[in-house]
């Protein structure tokens, strides 16, 4: 669907984190959710809680506890088979090119992982903010349904409202 609305040239990936906080030098990613849209085949989409392996401080804009992640997958575990399917893609996301996409790419590097990515960012905070409307929900409203949408701060749901 997006592939036919975009008429995308090569796949772009919906990017979305939920973190333990809001550096990416100490911080870690608690949850990662992407969808990846081709030009010739159906999307594919893949979401997973992540065990940060520190305490998670920022709850405030997510309802994810330690509790959730003690049983989930390392970034590192999950980073190797992760970083080639995000090699030749552009990304997307609401705030990915300040937060997300640094965020990813430090963890990358912590987990050994060398993911040379190259790819563009098209960043809905940015144009949301050329419209004057400041947060992902205000922008679904906008654009999408004027009741919005449920759970925000999941990185799944997230996902699917960018």
């Amino acid at each position: 669907m997006l592939n036919k609305l975009l008429r995308l040239e090569r796949p772009l990936g919906i990017l979305d984190l939920e973190t333990s906080g809001l550096n990416a030098n100490s911080d870690r990613i608690i949850q990662i959710a992407l969808t990846i849209h081709y030009p010739d085949r159906d999307p594919i989409a893949w979401c997973s809680l992540v065990n940060p392996g520190i305490p998670i401080t920022n709850q405030g804009s997510h309802k994810i506890t330690d509790g959730d992640v003690a049983d989930a997958p390392t970034f590192k575990v999950i980073a190797p088979a992760l970083a080639p399917k995000m090699i030749n893609i552009d990304l997307s996301g609401h705030n990915a090119e300040k937060f997300d996409v640094p965020f990813l790419k430090a963890e990358m590097i912590r987990a050994g992982v060398v993911w040379d990515w190259k790819g563009h960012v098209i960043d809905t905070l940015v144009i949301c903010r050329l419209k004057n409307a400041h947060t992902l929900e205000n922008s679904f409203k906008h654009y999408v349904d004027p009741k919005g949408f449920e759970g925000s701060h999941d990185a799944g749901n997230d996902v699917s409202a960018t």
